[in-house]
């Protein structure tokens, strides 16, 4: 369902994207260019949860991450692109305390997010860019950390997780010209999963019992992550 989402989000954004354009003239074989580049993000991560907020047990902190990718696009002007990513993501949330619902989880997603990038000021050459969109995320491996005198079978498996995720994203910052072709990307940049990371049906066989590791009220949960991302792209063909 959620990689159905995205596909649709992919078909709205590239729609959109020759919408707005088309404001100023419609592209043609000669304005189009692609572009290919890499990137890296260090980022604060989060697993956010409303019933958290109510339970004395309960001590959710940030956690240090980093995302690490590959970038194509489309460029259609000096004004508007595309943009197609493909990324590995380290995330999750620390607690300070450990018990037998919370304990630290660190989550590895693959991350494809499709984002549509605007300049509004290139007619005044300040190339202040604006992006968002959409983004899919497959769960590749979970983990989480019980203390000792707590135990949690099958302990860094993903089956404790939603295999993926649904996500806004949205970023702001400049993306200019160091060397003919050759552009730089620095932005801050944040995610917010629209759907719950968590799979709080699961439970487990133990001692003849049906034991869950996340308590049965809890609500639903969100990542979030907020980081610096720094990037080099080539654009082939004509500005």
């Amino acid at each position: 369902m959620n990689l159905k989402f995205f596909f649709l989000s992919l078909t709205a954004l590239l729609s959109f994207s020759l919408c707005v354009q088309a404001q100023d003239s419609i592209p043609t074989k000669s304005t189009l260019s692609f572009k290919l580049g890499g990137c890296y993000m260090p980022q604060s991560t989060f697993i956010q949860n409303t019933s958290e907020k109510k339970d004395p047990s309960a001590s959710p902190e940030w956690q240090l991450g980093f995302m690490i990718g590959i970038t194509t696009g489309v460029v259609f002007s000096k004004k508007v692109s595309l943009d197609l990513g493909f990324g590995s993501s380290k995330q999750g949330v620390n607690y300070s305390t450990s018990t037998e619902f919370y304990a630290p989880i660190t989550l590895h997603y693959l991350k494809i997010p499709i984002t549509l990038n605007y300049r509004p000021l290139m007619k005044y050459n300040i190339p202040f860019e604006f992006s968002g969109g959409f983004q899919y995320s497959g769960l590749l491996k979970a983990d989480i950390y019980m203390r000792d005198g707590y135990y949690l079978p099958n302990n860094g498996d993903k089956q404790w997780f939603n295999e993926s995720t649904f996500d806004v994203v949205g970023a702001v910052g400049t993306n200019f010209e160091i060397l003919q072709h050759i552009y730089v990307n620095l932005k801050c940049r944040a995610d917010y999963s629209l759907t719950d990371p968590i799979n709080r049906d699961y439970t487990f066989n133990g001692g003849g019992n049906t034991i869950m590791h996340w308590k049965s009220d809890r609500s639903p949960s969100h990542n979030i992550t907020v980081g610096f991302l720094m990037g080099i792209e080539y654009h082939f063909g004509k500005k």
